[in-house]
């Protein structure tokens, strides 16, 4: 019914007419873009063609930006209202292999924040672990006792809802509980079976340093930090975690690229007004994943708009999403 209405929505001409009212700048973010990906298992992957589509849109309606001319022009006050940032969240392989190459074709700037430790470990995301396992494995029974957690599954479609369940959950964990869990639910399957995994759903690859560095001198690409470790930041965790993840996440790029550091973007969005005390003293800025004005809070969180891998909700979301913005 939603996407019906937002249809009909469109066909009035209403896109248009709220783009000229836009009250603020856009700050969009993707994961990764890949046309192979399995979307159970590599669901924030975006095909190449649906993210040339979105660009198309972009470049028509908007002035694209770059991370540091949106900084420059937050300092001056100095919006239009009509400016787009592109940016990526934690740092697949395939941001360099297939989205990198598109936006330089376009000469569009865009920026990636990465969490360090993945990279310097090449060590997958603890939440895209549940995912991988019981949906790649064919799991028919998840059992982890950590989490006083049991389920029979009897289909993909169950497997899917077990996986999405047990992700949603760990979010809200401290940071070492769920790494546990994703660390159990490896050992179920066995490393040789996870690296297997791992070789299939190449997808979830990473960056490597050397990829960081050629993406920064090559492409007009900024690096950001998105935590050592993609930590949420939510007040359940351990402030002092919160404030190394922070820290030094910004620390380990800067000393294996060469590079400077001076964004970062929250992992999941979550922050508190702890995390945003860290940030505020180690970068220029900060993101999370509301939906609030430039202006509205702390330059440690301004708000971002996830691009959605439906067309026409892209544009709404982009249009509705800045029209609310105060």
């Amino acid at each position: 019914m939603r996407r019906l209405l937002i249809y009909l929505f469109s066909l009035t001409g209403m896109f248009s007419y709220y783009r000229k009212r836009q009250k603020s700048p856009i700050v969009l973010f993707w994961h990764d873009i890949a046309d192979d990906a399995n979307a159970a298992i590599e669901g924030e992957s975006f095909p190449t063609d649906l993210f040339r589509k979105q660009l198309a849109y972009l470049e028509k309606h908007y002035e694209i930006i770059s991370m540091d001319e949106y900084y420059k022009r937050y300092i001056n006050h100095s919006f239009t209202n009509h400016e787009v940032v592109i940016t990526f969240d934690d740092g697949y392989k395939n941001n360099l292999l297939v989205a990198a190459p598109i936006l330089k074709e376009k000469n569009i700037p865009f920026a990636i924040f990465v969490s360090a430790n993945n990279i310097e470990e090449q060590k997958r995301f603890y939440v895209s672990i549940p995912r991988l396992i019981i949906i790649g494995a064919k799991l028919n029974v998840v059992d982890i006792p950590m989490m006083s957690f049991h389920r029979v599954l009897k289909s993909d479609a169950e497997r899917i809802q077990c996986a999405n369940d047990i992700e949603y959950t760990i979010k809200f964990f401290s940071h070492e509980d769920a790494i546990k869990v994703s660390e159990y639910l490896i050992s179920i399957v066995g490393k040789p079976k996870y690296e297997e995994l791992c070789a299939i759903y190449s997808n979830g690859n990473l960056l490597t340093w050397q990829d960081v560095i050629t993406l920064a001198n090559d492409y007009d690409c900024t690096i950001g930090s998105h935590c050592m470790d993609h930590c949420i930041c939510h007040e359940k965790q351990d402030q002092n975690l919160v404030e190394s993840q922070i820290v030094e996440s910004k620390e380990l790029i800067e000393e294996r690229t060469g590079l400077k550091c001076d964004y970062f973007a929250y992992p999941n969005g979550n922050y508190t007004e702890f995390s945003n005390s860290i940030v505020e003293k180690n970068y220029k800025m900060g993101f999370s994943t509301e939906r609030n004005s430039v202006y509205a809070k702390s330059r440690a969180c301004v708000g971002r708009i996830a691009a959605s891998s439906s067309f026409l909700l892209f544009k709404y979301n982009i249009t509705m999403g800045a029209k609310q913005f105060r």
